[in-house]
């Protein structure tokens, strides 16, 4: 039992607070090499990976708990239509996701992004998480849940133009080109690796 946990306001500040988190995660092992030094590299991605699921776990049972005191609120819904609409975002969200993970190659670090999802989006991962969230809101009728969908999908948007991309583009640096020309798209912001996997390939004397 997490102490606030009924509270809107502690579930929007933890869905921030978890993309920061691993922003600054990512910027430390960029700058630093930190954790791969303290962990070895292929490790470090699997601990970097399993706080990602585990902070995101708890964000899914916050949210659960403060969309509870308004279920229902959105009642000019019909039950069939906010469980068909619902369902159907959440089912896709999920399959957005796993898609996105089998391109992410977090096992062997080497990322795809000219492929699958991210062919049509830049970000996958956060769409399909935000369709998740969005798709849970319209299931319990929430206006809350409509409220931290928009905190999530505006959490995404900040920290891709601001710090992912940015950053993305320093890693790969020479590689930018290959990338545009294959992909014909921008980098993407690659929530989960944050950048680990270029420095396998690539390393920072690559960087334009």
């Amino acid at each position: 039992m997490i102490v606030g946990a009924g509270s809107p306001l502690i579930a929007a500040v933890w869905i921030v607070g978890h993309v920061a988190m691993y922003n600054a995660i990512a910027s430390t092992e960029w700058k630093t090499g930190l954790f791969s030094r303290a962990f070895g590299r292929k490790l470090a991605v699997y601990l970097n990976a399993s706080y990602i699921i585990a902070a995101g776990l708890i964000r899914v049972y916050l949210i659960s708990e403060s969309t509870r005191r308004d279920m229902g609120s959105m009642y000019f819904i019909s039950g069939s239509l906010s469980l068909l609409m619902g369902c159907t975002l959440m089912v896709f969200g999920v399959f957005l996701n796993l898609w996105t993970l089998k391109f992410l190659e977090v096992a062997s670090g080497d990322p795809d992004y000219t492929t699958g999802p991210f062919k049509y989006h830049s970000d996958p991962q956060y769409v399909g998480a935000t369709f998740v969230s969005l798709g849970y809101a319209l299931y319990r009728k929430s206006f809350v849940g409509i409220g931290h969908t928009a905190v999530l999908a505006l959490s995404y948007y900040i920290s891709v133009k601001k710090f992912e991309r940015p950053r993305m583009k320093q890693i790969y640096g020479t590689r930018q080109q290959w990338v545009n020309d294959k992909a014909n798209a921008n980098m993407p912001g690659g929530g989960t690796l944050s950048g680990m996997s270029g420095l396998k390939k690539w390393g920072k004397n690559d960087v334009a």
